[in-house]
């Protein structure tokens, strides 16, 4: 039977310096920019790197360098508008109408969303990744 290619989609977790070096960026702070250039260069190595270790056939750059998929969306598309909503929103899940008219399922995604990245980090942390 013939392999077929394995590859993954979407985001993979991004390490913690590198977000903090996105975050001191984004604020503006004098040599975030350079800080972030590295920091990301070394992220895009690491993830090509697990990617290629795992066996994994296709492999991408795990969108280190894209804060989120819907800033992403934001940057590179125009006429579009926000619209402001109040509410303690998820940053992975943006304010939506569904949102609004059903908090108690985001808020359970949001939890499962919460813990899965703390899972997620402590165990890199005891890999040393």
């Amino acid at each position: 039977m013939p392999r077929v290619p394995v590859t993954h989609a979407g985001s993979l977790i991004r390490p913690a310096s590198l977000l903090s070096s996105l975050a001191a960026a984004d604020r503006g702070e004098p040599g975030a920019g350079e800080r972030y250039a590295a920091e990301l260069r070394q992220a895009v190595a690491g993830c090509v790197r697990r990617q290629a270790d795992t066996g994994i056939d296709v492999i991408d750059d795990g969108e280190m360098g894209k804060a989120s998929w819907i800033t992403y969306l934001y940057e590179r598309t125009s006429g579009l508008e926000s619209r402001p909503l109040t509410g303690n929103f998820s940053p992975t899940l943006p304010a939506s109408r569904d949102r609004q008219y059903f908090p108690g399922a985001y808020a359970e995604l949001d939890r499962l969303e919460h813990d899965a990245n703390v899972q997620v980090r402590a165990e890199a942390e005891k890999r040393g990744v």
